[in-house]
């Protein structure tokens, strides 16, 4: 409360002090800088195209002084994503924008956006001495994602390259054959050095346009699932994303040789089942990996350099006895 007094003062002398008023003048001020918002409830307030956020409303001498109203909060937003070129976020053209809500509130949901984008969130308050647009401080942003991780991908699928037709691209799907016969087939005894590769494909739910990463796992020799580093996701992402039709038809995939599962980290054997498992991520997070294949391609070897022949002269005939 303000508390005044006055007097009076002529050419000859200043009179007394009247006493103090009784009135209920007080001071008043813009609303103090918010704290920032938050969740009260996470899962409940954070869908795939909707974020809530909650907000503590101000009380007492917060509002600006004591008996003073807020009128109104102001909450401002902006979308960012991540620039893949130089790590850093940046703003979403034409995705800034405010709103008012009234001054008993408390919470208010940003509806109409995608899954798994990044938001972020401030606020200030208005009263009747600072209106709308109010000069109050911001709050701090706050950054929140919407949505969820990816929906659990496909059943991968695993195959042999089909080297007869070798001028081929080896993602295409005629070059794709799930067999199990023996690396080096009778058509292929005079060129040896052809090599099928294991070709791994996997796919995501049409629902789902915000991957930002894909991790293939192998089940190794010792039982173990481990990543191939033959197996270039970051390709395989791009693959996917550069068919940008109505419908997209292009699953990614990733070829490995078939000589790195024989050796290194994986130690694997003669006829072993070659299984993969995938997991998708988006700012949101990982998926859960997907089922593991239980058909495909088997690990094959080129047989071992035999021992030398040995053996000896027979007497009796020309011929050399085995």
């Amino acid at each position: 409360m303000i508390i005044v007094k006055i007097r009076a003062k002529n050419s000859d002398c200043t009179g007394p002090w009247s006493v103090e008023n009784t009135g209920d003048a007080k001071v008043a001020a813009c609303p103090i800088k918010m704290p920032p918002v938050f969740n009260i409830d996470a899962v409940a307030e954070i869908r795939r195209d909707s974020i809530t956020i909650d907000w503590t409303k101000l009380t007492g001498l917060e509002t600006g002084g004591e008996g003073v109203e807020i009128t109104a909060y102001e909450i401002a937003y902006r979308q960012q994503e991540l620039n893949a070129a130089t790590g850093l976020w940046e703003d979403v053209a034409g995705s800034a924008g405010q709103v008012q809500v009234a001054g008993d509130a408390s919470k208010w949901t940003h509806e109409g956006i995608g899954n798994a984008e990044t938001w972020l969130y401030k606020i200030r308050a208005a009263n009747a001495i600072c209106g709308i647009p109010s000069p109050s401080a911001w709050s701090e942003e706050k950054k929140l994602v919407s949505g969820e991780p990816p929906v659990k991908p496909d059943v991968p699928k695993v195959c042999i390259e089909d080297t007869t037709d070798t001028a081929a691209d080896p993602y295409t799907e005629d070059r794709l054959r799930c067999q199990t016969t023996r690396l080096l087939r009778a058509s292929l005894r005079a060129t040896a050095d052809v090599t099928p590769r294991v070709i791994i494909e996997w796919g995501r739910s049409p629902d789902d346009e915000t991957i930002i990463q894909y991790e293939v796992s192998i089940l190794n020799g010792a039982g173990n699932f481990a990543q191939h580093p033959d197996c270039d996701v970051a390709a395989a992402l791009a693959m996917e994303q550069a068919d940008d039709s109505p419908t997209p038809t292009v699953k990614p995939k990733c070829a490995i040789s078939m000589e790195s599962f024989w050796s290194g980290e994986f130690q694997m054997d003669q006829g072993h089942f070659i299984t993969s498992t995938v997991r998708a991520k988006n700012n949101k997070g990982w998926s859960v990996a997907s089922t593991w294949n239980t058909a495909g391609g088997k690990v094959e070897k080129v047989p071992s350099m035999m021992n030398p022949p040995a053996g000896e002269r027979q007497t009796s005939t020309n011929d050399v006895a085995l």
